[in-house]
């Protein structure tokens, strides 16, 4: 084991045994995009569902970078994306606009509770379906403050189903939120491991400081993200 700048500690690299994926939570405006800067061009699967640009130059486009405009071709894009012999990771930009062009098509297609009941199918298929891409894949959101009780709430991701309010963060290896800060004169984007009153979660160890335990916050950084991940869920032998 190696101990490298910054507490990051690197492990041999063996044979994979399983494939992180990991969301991104956070407002518009708080860096979630920012963490494709540093992801390999020609090996990422890019699903732009929100077919926007980035916020920063791009130093080459990506070879593999897919703009659908409804649900099934977001759903289509992720498939070919995981056949593809070639693409290594899978970016998703943004699970929150595809979700939202999901709840308008079935508002447009069906009525009354049908709606919800196929609302909720389509996101139980589309999550038994990344859980079988044996792949890495960072899965970016918006946020939302769900009120528990009278006394309490939570930052959660977005879903439009009651079904799921709540539940879409127990299909993921890791949720981080986006944190933003000024450090000389600039803002400066990371993520947090941990954060009290939100969904966050992290396995133990994946972000490991000089101790090998979590880091609190990461840098905000999707090569960083794919690499520990790579670390993580590979024999080391």
């Amino acid at each position: 084991m190696e101990q490298k700048e910054g507490g990051i500690v690197e492990t041999p690299i063996g044979q994979r045994y399983a494939w992180g994926k990991v969301a991104i939570v956070g407002t518009s405006g708080s860096g979630k995009s920012y963490i494709a800067k540093t992801l390999n061009a020609e090996t990422t699967g890019y699903v732009n569902i929100e077919r926007k640009e980035m916020p920063f130059k791009l130093s080459k486009p990506f070879k593999y970078h897919g703009k659908p405009k409804t649900w099934q071709g977001y759903i289509q894009c992720i498939k070919d994306y995981a056949a593809n012999p070639e693409i290594k990771k899978i970016f998703l930009d943004s699970q929150t606009a595809a979700l939202d062009i999901l709840n308008r098509e079935c508002q447009t297609n069906f009525t009354g509770w049908d709606i919800p009941k196929y609302y909720a199918r389509a996101v139980y298929e589309y999550l038994e379906l990344m859980k079988g891409i044996e792949k890495d894949m960072i899965i970016l959101s918006h946020e939302e403050l769900v009120k528990l009780d009278d006394k309490s709430s939570q930052k959660r991701m977005v879903v439009h189903n009651k079904e799921y309010e709540g539940k879409l963060e127990r299909q993921y290896s890791c949720v981080l939120y986006t944190g933003t800060k000024i450090s000389g004169g600039k803002p400066q984007y990371f993520l947090k491991t941990f954060e009290l009153d939100s969904s966050s979660k992290a396995p133990e160890g994946l972000f490991p400081d000089k101790d090998g335990n979590n880091l609190l916050e990461i840098p905000n950084d999707g090569k960083y993200i794919f690499d520990c991940l790579e670390r993580y869920y590979s024999t080391t032998e």
